[in-house]
């Protein structure tokens, strides 16, 4: 997930943040690991798992649930309202006075 977001930093946030939810939604969606079992594992693992042994007809178990977790979290991502940074006021230059107890705040760059 942090990988993820190294990636997406640079577009814009609906996008991000609908991959985030996408991402998040896949990874840890839990689900029954078989049938007859009442442990859980990650419900997109265990569709492609059951895809892999038991055929396509054994995704359906499984990838049901991950396409519908998937798609709300998609439509979540796009209509959730986004928060605007606000930007920090520009104080008033101010004259430089150079004496021995002037302390210089480190202003960190603003992206």
């Amino acid at each position: 997930m942090i990988f993820l977001h190294h990636i997406t930093h640079c577009l814009p946030a609906r996008l991000k943040r609908m991959l985030l939810l996408v991402m998040a939604t896949a990874l840890y969606l839990p689900w029954y690991t078989s049938s007859d079992m009442s442990y859980f594992s990650p419900a997109l693992l265990t569709a492609l798992y059951d895809g892999l042994s038991n055929g396509t007809d054994a995704i359906k178990r499984a990838g049901l649930i991950v396409g519908i977790a998937i798609s709300i979290a998609i439509v979540m991502g796009l209509i959730l309202p986004i928060r605007k940074q606000q930007r920090q006021p520009s104080a008033k230059k101010q004259p430089i006075h150079h004496s021995a107890t002037t302390i210089h705040e480190r202003k960190e760059p603003y992206c």
